[in-house]
């Protein structure tokens, strides 16, 4: 009986060191400006132009094979806008992602990835009369460098992207990183991921 237990803890410890290979973590940093072509109105009629800040968003995810894996991310982005050309205003976004990454090509420790996401924020001003919520889609590549076996970069081509939103009933579907959100997502991003 006892060599059955050891034998079979044993084997639950090999397993358990395999399956804890499949999960990994990370996080991203952006930073981001604004141009005038990127503008919202909040419910009191101010127009917010510009926009520069930054945005972090950690990450845990599992490998479904060798060429896909599964991911959520908490986002954080924070951003500085000027209202009616007359004074500044911070906006802050906070959300969650589910995301999706399909391996199309590899070249020795470098491979290129298509990222579907589905996503979920919550963006408010901090003196004001602004609060909305957003529900989007979007489809971007990302380019990985590993650089051992369990760390690695990842940079995310949002410039390169296409992307479906809705906030508060109004859709938008563009090409680009500029979602019309009052604190978009950085046209480039980078980071790192871990595997365990």
């Amino acid at each position: 009986m006892k060599k059955i237990l050891v034998a079979a803890v044993m084997l639950a410890a090999v397993s358990a060191n395999g399956f804890a290979y499949n999960f990994f973590a990370g996080g991203t940093f952006a930073l981001f400006g604004g141009s005038e072509g990127h503008a919202i109105e909040n419910e009191g009629g101010n127009v917010l132009t510009g926009g520069s800040g930054f945005g972090i968003s950690p990450y845990i995810g599992y490998l479904l094979n060798e060429k896909s894996d599964v991911s959520i991310a908490i986002t954080y982005n924070n951003a500085s806008y000027t209202v009616n050309d007359a004074y500044e205003e911070t906006a802050t976004e906070i959300g969650v992602t589910l995301g999706y990454e399909y391996n199309i090509a590899a070249f020795g420790p470098l491979s290129v990835y298509i990222a579907p996401t589905l996503s979920y924020s919550q963006t408010s001003l901090k003196e004001g009369d602004f609060d909305e919520s957003t529900i989007g889609i979007s489809v971007a590549p990302n380019v990985q460098y590993a650089l051992s076996d369990r760390i690695g970069l990842i940079a995310t081509l949002n410039f390169l992207s296409l992307n479906w939103s809705s906030t508060e009933g109004n859709t938008s579907f563009i090409f680009g990183a500029d979602t019309n959100n009052a604190a978009s997502s950085a046209d480039f991003t980078i980071g790192f991921f871990v595997n365990f």
